[in-house]
Order: structure tokens, then sequence, then C-alpha cells
């Protein structure tokens, strides 16, 4: 009886999924970036806007670059499956 009683309830509140929140700063998104030079990047972005930081992987390389040196970065948003611009 004490069995099944613990496999009803384990089953019970094993069914319910726990997801946390995500946040689009958390990940890499496919996306460009118009830097102060003029010059395009594209590749995987990830950005930080507490620290005003932008990171950039392409070529198997990452670079960091500080909002004053991009002028523009768009980037598809994979947790709201959307296009984001930011200026």
């Amino acid at each position: 009886m004490r069995f099944i009683l613990f496999v009803s309830i384990l089953t019970f509140f094993g069914s319910f999924n726990v997801y946390a929140q995500e946040f689009a700063y958390e990940y890499w998104h496919e996306g460009k970036m118009v830097l102060e030079s003029g010059d395009t990047i594209k590749g995987k972005v990830k950005y930080n806007m507490q620290t005003d930081l932008l990171q950039l992987e392409a070529d198997k390389r990452i670079e960091t670059f500080t909002s004053r040196k991009v002028v523009f970065f768009e980037i598809f948003d994979g947790t709201v499956k959307r296009y984001r611009q930011f200026y």
C-alpha cells in the first residue's frame, strides 16, 4: 500500500515540467553587426545590455566589442522566434 501511494505521488509531481525563464542575452543568436568603421560582420552574436558588451563568433574566433564601437546589430531571437534590431 505504501509503495502504491509513493509511486502515485512521484508520478503526480513528476508529471509537471519545470522551465526556467529564458533571457535572450544568455544565448548566441545568428545575426550581424555594423561597426563604427562601416564594416558589417555576420556570425553568432551575444549581447549583454547591463555591461554594454557585444560578442561575435565568426570563423571560430570570438571578438568582443563595446557599445561605442557598434552602430547597429540585428539578431534572430530564437526565444521569441523573430528578428530584433538594436541601435
